[in-house]
């Protein structure tokens, strides 16, 4: 069971964050998503009703939580992922690591 979630920070576009990673990354689908009530919201959500809220990715059977949101908190390296590219469960490890690689950069 997996400990600890990483939550990655989205100004405004996760689902374009998750369409990305989903196409980018192998093994990757997408888990338990949420939207924003259209109802109800605050003044700083008013923008988001309706729009995607939370996105879980499951990454080769790791969680990560896409947070959709403002301009509140601005993206940094203060955290980065390994993935692994493992020859020994996949055959054509070098051209999984470049067509990762390409879809990246």
């Amino acid at each position: 069971m997996q400990k600890i979630v990483p939550n990655l920070w989205f100004q405004g576009n996760a689902a374009e964050g998750v369409e990305f990673y989903e196409h980018a990354l192998p093994n990757t689908r997408v888990g338990d998503t949420s939207h924003y009530p259209t109802e109800g919201l605050l003044d700083f959500q008013k923008d988001f009703a309706g729009e995607l809220l939370t996105a879980v990715l499951e990454i080769d059977g790791y969680q990560v939580l896409l947070i959709n949101a403002g301009e509140e908190f601005k993206p940094n390296s203060a955290i980065s992922f390994l993935l692994n590219f493992d020859p020994s469960r996949d055959d054509n490890v070098k051209a999984t690591l470049k067509g990762v690689w390409d879809r990246l950069s």
